[in-house]
């Protein structure tokens, strides 16, 4: 099925016709509020964390998690000793009650800067999911909530191959049809020339007589920020926001056509200085150095992974093959050429535009060097008048020129149904409308 692009139109049979504004209301707003004995859980982000992604995720973090499935009457949250405490208002009084704690969750060790925070998410009116930040991953009985009754362990234990790798959890859904457990857990990692990329894990439980076994893995990714995501009631498809297109790297159900180059809009950056010039091409994060053939003549290149062309053409110059070099670097192979002559070069290979120049700074400084021989010696006056100063325009100072899109991706087919671009407008809030609809939108 091709991918349907869609524009937003609001419903004009919810518009109120009458309307004719906002009117102020000095009427005041009930607070209800109680002192905690024991903390909220909070956690911040250290230097290393220092991209406006980690930011986002680890920081514009709600406390509170609601249980839509019990009529958005109780809230929960985590407090220092890992204690999932609940509170909801008394219907005799009418106020808050004291928080009363359902569950605790194991501490492997203490919590340092920079690891991600406790996350609690209802997956139906009998499982809630939870995780704590460093690792461990829980799924809990609810039982009956209006006793307020303990939670029981179904299952905890680590979920991902790098057991100690934090993440969050973005959603949660229980298929009851097939008795299986969808979860989005979320995280940031450092990926070469990409920067800062979004990581999902869409994982599946199955509930059994005794206990439950993962039985599923997807996985996605993106280049920057994920702002919103949830998933499908079918549990076959999910819900993102994101800036950069969402692509499937792992489907343990329905396995991916496996590429040698990550979905960038790029196949490979290359820089050069006077004698050499530097070539990076991104591969499957499980590359193997067995499988990689790189051979470079005096006037070609060629790459081949696992038998198939990753990179082929002929050079704009001149290299000396016997002083080429390759490594590979995780998911990087990185080519170190050597020039024959030291001229500047303006492509990588002829007629091939599927590079990206990453230009030098020391090589950018010899240039500006040589044509200073050819300006003028005399200084220009400046012109008065306000002066501009770049230094303190931090990432999120360029918000507002990121494009955002809405996408609906299939687990079965890999690939995005539906999309609809937002334009430059963030989600602010998600709220729950009702117990069978994902969260709404809010920008």
């Amino acid at each position: 099925m091709s991918l349907k692009t869609l524009e937003i139109a609001p419903n004009r049979l919810l518009m109120d016709s009458n309307f004719d504004g906002y009117k102020l209301s000095l009427k005041p707003i009930k607070q209800s509020r109680k002192s905690l004995q024991v903390p909220v859980e909070k956690t911040c982000v250290n230097p290393s964390q220092y991209s406006i992604v980690h930011v986002k995720l680890l920081s514009l973090h709600n406390h509170l998690c609601v249980d839509q499935f019990d009529g958005f009457s109780s809230v929960y949250f985590v407090d220092k000793q890992l204690t999932i405490q609940k509170v909801y208002v008394d219907a005799g009084t009418n106020e808050l009650v004291d928080p009363v704690a359902v569950y605790t969750m194991s501490k492997p060790r203490e919590r340092l800067s920079g690891d991600y925070g406790v996350t609690l998410r209802f997956a139906s009116a009998d499982y809630c999911v939870a995780s704590d930040g460093i690792g461990t991953f829980y799924i809990l009985a609810t039982k009956d909530k209006r006793d307020d009754d303990q939670f029981d362990t179904l299952f905890s234990g680590h979920v991902l191959s790098n057991e100690s790798q934090g993440f969050v959890v973005s959603d949660a859904s229980f298929n009851d049809a097939k008795q299986e457990l969808h979860v989005l857990l979320l995280h940031v990692q450092e990926h070469g020339t990409d920067g800062f990329i979004s990581i999902i894990h869409w994982i599946t439980f199955k509930k059994t007589q005794k206990d439950w076994h993962q039985v599923a893995l997807r996985q996605l990714k993106t280049k920057g920020e994920v702002q919103y995501l949830q998933l499908e009631s079918d549990c076959d498809h999910l819900y993102v926001v994101s800036e950069n297109l969402v692509v499937f790297a792992l489907n343990s159900e329905h396995p991916i056509e496996e590429t040698p180059l990550a979905s960038s809009g790029k196949l490979y950056h290359w820089s050069q200085d006077t004698d050499e010039i530097t070539v990076k091409i991104p591969l499957p994060e499980t590359a193997q150095k067995n499988l990689l053939k790189v051979s470079c003549g005096g006037s070609e290149l060629n790459v081949e992974y696992n038998s198939l062309r990753v990179l082929s053409g002929t050079f704009q110059g001149s290299v000396d093959s016997a002083l080429t070099t390759w490594s590979l670097k995780g998911d990087l192979l990185e080519i170190q050429l050597a020039k024959a002559d030291k001229e500047y070069w303006t492509q990588l290979l002829a007629g091939y535009d599927e590079g990206e120049q990453d230009l030098s700074p020391s090589y950018v400084d010899e240039v500006h060097n040589r044509l200073q021989g050819f300006t003028s010696k005399r200084e220009e006056t400046p012109q008065r008048g306000a002066t501009f100063n770049s230094q303190p325009i931090e990432e999120c100072d360029f918000e507002t020129d990121k494009a955002e899109t809405f996408q609906r991706i299939s687990g079965v087919t890999n690939k995005p149904t539906h999309q609809v671009h937002l334009g430059s407008h963030h989600v602010l809030l998600s709220p729950f409308l009702d117990s069978q609809s994902v969260p709404a939108l809010g920008e």
